[in-house]
């Protein structure tokens, strides 16, 4: 008897196996392929995140605030804060050319120690506050130069006074919660602040924190 070499058998099935593989896809399995293709690009385009909307919040009064500085005969520093701030803020986080913010803030809600200087800035020298009793800033539209940070237009009402103010912000949005913190100089004098010059500063610090609440579309 003809002895087969070991190695042939396994040689046969690699031929085989190699001929099916060469042989033409039938037509309905081509078809089934190309469904699942095109599900994939579909399942792909539907995972992309969509772009956000516009959204109103509302300034939570007990989280907001803002404060101010001045430099006093070069030496230490004066200051206050406002504690009472209200108003809305309109944010859509992919376009911040659409940014409205509308705060309003109480004089008397100035909180400085000791209290003799609480009470000179809140008399005729200063704020005014019987004359002159809120604050108010208005920002239509914002530069945006970072991933959470930009540069906002606005108006500040002080003193029976308004001038343009840029601030310099860094602004989130998620789950429902805005938080703003931004800064901008000024000169106090601009808006008939200009007791005590040249003693204080002219230069004004102000810082803003902001917190709100969605409150739906604006």
């Amino acid at each position: 008897m003809r002895r087969v070499p070991a190695g042939r058998p396994r040689a046969r099935r690699l031929d085989r196996a190699a001929s099916a593989a060469a042989r033409p896809v039938p037509a309905v399995r081509a078809s089934a392929l190309r469904i699942v293709a095109v599900a994939l690009v579909i399942a792909m385009g539907s995972a992309r995140p969509a772009s956000a909307a516009p959204q109103r919040f509302v300034v939570d009064v007990r989280l907001s605030r803002v404060d101010f500085r001045v430099r006093y005969l070069g030496l230490f520093t004066l200051g206050g804060r406002f504690s009472h701030v209200t108003g809305t803020v309109v944010f859509d986080p992919d376009h911040w050319e659409t940014l409205e913010v509308a705060i309003q803030i109480p004089v008397e809600s100035l909180e400085s120690r000791p209290e003799f200087w609480r009470s000179e800035l809140l008399g005729a020298s200063f704020f005014d506050a019987y004359r002159y009793p809120t604050i108010g800033f208005r920002a239509s539209g914002a530069e945006r130069s970072g991933a959470a940070t930009g540069e906002a237009t606005g108006s500040l009402t002080l003193h029976g006074a308004t001038g343009p103010v840029r601030l310099r912000a860094r602004i989130t949005a998620a789950t429902g919660a805005l938080e703003v913190d931004g800064e901008t100089r000024l000169a106090r004098s601009a808006f008939g602040l200009g007791a005590a010059l040249p003693f204080a500063s002219d230069e004004v610090t102000v810082t803003l924190y902001i917190r709100g609440t969605a409150a739906g579309p604006p």
